[in-house]
């Protein structure tokens, strides 16, 4: 990994400014930043990768909301909530293993990757149904 002091809304904010987003998207963005120590190039392919998939779950159309907040243990919480159509029960327990996909195109990479990504920098990613929710803790400072 190679380190450096992130603002994570403003990457989030740079990272939707570089997607074509549909008017009819609404991303609610948090108010509250928080500063962590990560590798750029793999937060944005993880923080892309969901937000893709959250466009993509609503089918163009909807709300996802973004919060950030800071835990205990020098962690953050990152959630990406999609008001979409819920994930079915029996592809929870497997949305992130490899070549895993529901879509007719894709590799089934992109969620296990960002776990990988995730796990790399010492933290976790779940999801939660009803709504759809990922939340990724990551610890604020790296320990290597």
């Amino acid at each position: 990994l190679k380190l450096e002091s992130v603002s994570v809304l403003e990457f989030i904010q740079l990272i939707i400014s570089e997607m074509s987003i549909s008017d009819e998207i609404k991303i609610t963005l948090p108010s509250n930043d928080v500063t962590i120590q990560a590798d750029k190039v793999k937060l944005d392919s993880l923080f892309s990768n969901i937000i893709f998939n959250a466009i993509q779950a609503i089918d163009n159309k909807g709300t996802i909301t973004i919060r950030i907040s800071e835990k205990p243990d020098n962690l953050v919480e990152i959630e990406i909530e999609d008001d979409g159509p819920a994930i079915p029960k029996e592809n929870l327990k497997n949305i992130f293993d490899p070549l895993f996909t529901t879509k007719q195109v894709g590799t089934g990479l992109g969620l296990a990757s960002c776990k990988r990504i995730v796990e790399q920098h010492g933290g976790n990613i779940s999801v939660t149904n009803n709504p759809v929710i990922f939340k990724i803790s990551l610890p604020i400072f790296h320990n290597k």
